[in-house]
């Protein structure tokens, strides 16, 4: 579901909606146009970053990488983990199509392995959420290929703008992940947006707070990304209002029961706290 205000597209995900905007894009929202914008999603809440890169440590953060990339850039381990990569595995641009139909494996294979309550989509459903950017130009598709076998390993769907590209969604077979074709993945994808097309800034997404990973600390250390501090905007529903109010005494007793609902509620109640640090 979308919804366009001030130019702006706002997207229901996991009952949340969201800008499709990059986070370096100033949002100005009054109240009355929030509770419009909820009213007609039904989202449980609207979020939205404000004061992006503000030059200080905060508790919500995007990571991007704002210059070149080159391999002399990186002392002799690293340069030796992206060269494995590299020799290791094919990286190239495909379509929306083909991952689509062949990357549900992948797909699969990297939920999995991921710390989290939530639920992965079935087959249909990812075939479908793909081919409905399958003729949208502001939309890449990136896959990476075992160099023996020439199996399908890796992808990234991306979102590109005039100045900027967001690595949406990036899967991994983690049985793969010892040929570092993450490494190779990540490093051609950033040399072309921002060595060959000149875009100022990729950005691999915001701090995570449903489920555990490792990947924004891999980027830092092994691929020089970087954390762009900013504010985190949340404004709830009356009902999810009310809800938050309640339970944020008890969220840590509710964050060591292990329920579906006390998990998501869990999630609702860290970001809460994330969005008190800045009252």
């Amino acid at each position: 579901m979308e919804i366009e205000l001030n130019h702006i597209k706002w997207t229901l995900y996991n009952g949340a909606l969201v800008p499709e905007v990059p986070p370096h894009i100033e949002i100005k929202l009054s109240q009355e146009q929030a509770k419009k914008l909820l009213k007609k999603s039904k989202a449980y809440f609207l979020r939205w970053p404000s004061d992006y890169d503000c030059g200080f440590e905060t508790e919500w953060w995007y990571l991007v990488r704002d210059k070149g990339i080159a391999l002399d850039e990186f002392d002799s381990k690293r340069r030796l983990e992206i060269k494995k990569g590299i020799n290791s595995c094919i990286v190239k641009k495909v379509d929306a199509e083909y991952i689509a139909k062949n990357g549900y494996e992948v797909f699969t294979r990297a939920f999995d392995s991921y710390d989290t309550f939530q639920k992965h989509a079935g087959q249909e459903e990812l075939y479908n959420r793909m081919m409905s950017r399958k003729d949208n130009p502001i939309y890449d598709f990136w896959a990476a290929f075992n160099k023996n076998d020439g199996k399908m390993i890796a992808y990234f769907m991306n979102r590109v703008g005039a100045e900027y590209c967001m690595y949406s969604t990036g899967k991994f077979d983690p049985d793969h992940l010892k040929n570092n074709a993450h490494h190779a993945l990540i490093y051609e994808m950033t040399n072309y947006y921002i060595n060959e097309l000149g875009l100022k800034y990729v950005c691999a997404g915001a701090r995570s707070i449903s489920h555990k990973t490792n990947v924004q600390e891999f980027l830092i250390h092994k691929l020089h990304f970087r954390k762009a501090f900013c504010k985190l905007n949340v404004i709830y529903n009356p009902m999810v209002r009310f809800i938050v109010h309640v339970l944020y005494p008890f969220r840590n007793v509710i964050s060591k029961i292990d329920t579906d609902i006390t998990n998501k509620i869990s999630v609702l109640l860290r970001q809460e706290k994330i969005r008190k640090s800045f009252s």
